[in-house]
């Protein structure tokens, strides 16, 4: 799993969010993954057709998606801004005076939480488990698509509501300037229902995205 932030920039209206708001949160919601995206996670040409057994392999995988995972999406608004040595997120202060410097005029922003499910990481395992590699491997890279297919919805939705600002690129842990190791931390401001990580657990499944 990777954590971030979508940051808001200045906007019209001075007043931050509230600590914590919700701006959606969604189970079960299946993203359209193209051909050509999937490819892309497979690591092999976009524009160059699947066939015979790598052809089965995917079809496969993403028929089993369909049929079995449970994707999830939400979205929690937060107080955030820059302070000298660091950023100020729902009060709590992640980073460095580096990354205070990247996220210069930061007011606001989104933590955005995205998995595939824990339906396919469990079945990814199996099938590795199993002797089976090319299902577990096909499993894994549909998962991250959809994962990231998630992530780019939820900036939509967020680009959507604070139209009136101007949005910076996301950041997260594991980006530069900020240490992967806090990813937990910003993982525990999260409060989220059953079916979504319980707040300060780690997560580190393929098919996972935080931002």
């Amino acid at each position: 799993m990777s954590a971030e932030l979508d940051r808001a920039g200045a906007s019209t209206d001075p007043t931050p969010a509230r600590a914590r708001e919700w701006l959606f949160r969604e189970t079960n919601v299946h993203p359209t993954i193209t051909d050509r995206q999937y490819r892309r996670f497979l690591r092999y040409p976009v524009n160059r057709a699947l066939t015979g057994p790598l052809a089965d392999a995917a079809t496969w995988a993403r028929q089993w998606f369909g049929a079995n995972a449970g994707p999830w999406l939400c979205g929690l608004a937060v107080e955030a801004r820059t302070v000298s040595d660091g950023v100020e997120i729902a009060g709590e202060l992640f980073g460095t005076a580096a990354l205070a410097a990247q996220m210069a005029g930061l007011n606001g922003g989104v933590i955005v939480a995205a998995s595939a499910g824990a339906e396919s990481d469990d079945e990814s395992a199996r099938r590795w488990e199993a002797g089976e590699p090319d299902s577990y491997f096909f499993l894994e890279s549909y998962a991250a698509a959809a994962a990231e297919a998630l992530v780019v919805a939820a900036q939509r939705q967020i680009a959507s509501r604070f139209s009136d600002r101007a949005l910076l690129d996301r950041s997260g842990p594991g980006y530069r300037g900020w240490a992967v190791d806090e990813m937990p931390r910003l993982l525990a401001l999260l409060r989220c229902g059953s079916a979504l990580p319980a707040p300060g657990v780690p997560c580190h499944r393929q098919g996972e995205h935080v931002e």
